[in-house]
């Protein structure tokens, strides 16, 4: 009886040690900015944002411990000296990067999407001319519009007020990101929708590391499909209704 018990526990022992060996997570270094709120910031000593989160969610699915390292916007030096394996931030799918880098398929959707009515389709930045159109201030939408002549910018405000303005002939067009669109309903026999700029943040990794490239993409892939990601757009732009 005493070796069976004895028996036992060098089992129950071995079986702990191993399963604990097997679970262990591997760490994944990751750049992170600190500075681009709602995405990725500081408070109180401690990384939040929209990006953050997403991260949480894709580590998770990787199946990897992720150690967070602050880093500067667009300096890649920790990425290509191995200070880190990836960075997350404000990286745009559309950017000229150095060669030595590689992208990961967006997570995040950045594009700029035209509204105006069925009646009056407008769908393209050019046809702005003239025109009368609500954008957000300071933001790539206006960068979009720049060289349009003659249009005159009315400042978002939010989304309900800017269709209001809109259905009522008071404006000709609505530019506005994507996740704007995510979150509100658009009556598609009211307004035609056009998209205008096309482009999306992604993660950036050293050109060689295509398995993890791969893994990542794949994850990404499902995430953006699922419930939690539609949770993170909500948690983070809800204030944009």
């Amino acid at each position: 009886m005493k070796k069976f018990i004895i028996f036992l526990i060098l089992v129950i022992f071995f079986l702990t040690f191993f399963s604990c060996k097997i679970t262990k997570k591997e760490i994944l270094k990751v750049g992170v900015i600190s500075n681009y709120p709602p995405f990725s910031y500081k408070e109180n000593d401690k990384f939040v944002g929209f990006n953050i989160d997403f991260l949480n969610l894709l580590l998770k699915k990787l199946n990897y411990e992720g150690e967070l390292i602050e880093t500067e916007p667009f300096n890649f030096d920790p990425l290509l000296k191995n200070e880190v394996r990836i960075m997350i931030g404000g990286y745009p799918i559309k950017y000229k990067y150095i060669n030595d880098l590689s992208l990961s398929q967006p997570y995040f959707d950045l594009s700029y999407y035209l509204i105006s009515r069925t009646s009056y389709p407008i769908d393209s930045i050019d046809s702005l001319q003239d025109k009368r159109v609500i954008l957000p201030l300071y933001t790539i939408a206006e960068e979009l519009v720049k060289n349009v002549k003659n249009l005159e910018k009315i400042p978002y405000k939010n989304f309900n007020e800017a269709i209001n303005s809109l259905e009522n002939d008071e404006v000709d067009a609505i530019l506005i990101e994507k996740v704007t669109l995510d979150i509100n309903k658009v009556d598609e026999n009211k307004f035609f929708i056009a998209k205008v700029y096309d482009n999306g943040l992604t993660i950036v990794l050293r050109d060689e590391d295509n398995d993890l490239r791969y893994k990542i993409n794949g994850a990404i892939s499902e995430i953006i499909k699922g419930k939690d990601y539609k949770k993170l757009i909500l948690k983070w732009f809800e204030e944009e209704r």
